[in-house]
């Protein structure tokens, strides 16, 4: 019977791991939607970002800086 030792169980793991986690990669990189700005693939990069509450805007800072 063919006989391994942990150490090259254990490299072997490591290698296959590496390995799943490179076509992982690879196969969303190339089923990638185009729709979104920031490779996470969720579509949110392209949408308007709404104002949040309690915050003040850039525009009504300056305006108060110049009265």
């Amino acid at each position: 019977m063919f006989e391994i030792d942990w150490q090259s169980a254990m490299a072997l793991l490591c290698v296959a791991v590496a390995a799943v986690v490179l076509c992982r990669r690879a196969y969303r990189m190339l089923t990638q939607s185009t729709g979104s700005g920031c490779g996470s693939g969720c579509g949110q990069c392209a949408s308007p970002v709404e104002q949040q509450t309690g915050f003040i805007s850039l525009e009504e800072l300056h305006s108060s800086d110049s009265a």
